[in-house]
């Protein structure tokens, strides 16, 4: 019984010294533990219930993403069979279309006598769409690949058109 007492006046020692010792007199007491902090004069105000997070950076705004359809959907009126592509792979197939991007493959604009049978062509339709769409469509984008430039009078039976489209598809890194 002895032993009883002896561990519960240990207890209560050691509660007694974890209790904060009270204010000298004149001090005012301390803030209830339970009640928030007063508000920094610099800090902004908490957020309101009732107001909408804030927008996400990532994520365009509404109008703007309906405009970027129109605005695809206007580019892609004029190339034959891109809207039958993934979007992701419809990227690819404006960019290698581009101006910039014929002036890099060394051919004019629109010359797809040129860009048919530059490998590059091909490697860029290629290599676009397993970035954008997770190695996948890839077969998807050659034909496209292959369509414009039937559609645009290139013999697509020609060796150099044929060595330019194989190597794409042989090639996937």
């Amino acid at each position: 019984m002895r032993v009883i007492f002896l561990l519960f006046g240990a207890l209560v020692a050691l509660a007694a010294a974890q209790e904060p010792a009270p204010p000298p007199p004149g001090d005012p007491p301390p803030p209830d533990a339970a009640s928030p902090p007063p508000p920094d004069a610099s800090s902004p105000p908490p957020p309101d219930a009732s107001s909408s997070p804030p927008p996400d950076p990532e994520v365009p705004p509404p109008d703007q993403e309906e405009s970027d359809d129109a605005e695809d959907a206007t580019l892609d009126s004029s190339i034959p069979g891109i809207r039958n592509l993934p979007r992701c792979a419809r990227t690819c197939g404006r960019n290698m279309l581009s101006e910039s991007k014929a002036t890099e493959l060394d051919c004019d604009h629109g010359d797809f006598q040129c860009l048919c049978v530059n490998q590059d062509f091909f490697f860029g339709l290629r290599d676009c769409t397993q970035g954008n769409c997770q190695g996948q469509n890839v077969n998807e984008i050659l034909q496209f690949g292959q369509t414009i430039c039937q559609e645009n009078g290139v013999p697509t039976n020609s060796t150099e058109f044929f060595k330019a489209r194989r190597r794409a598809l042989l090639y996937r890194g």
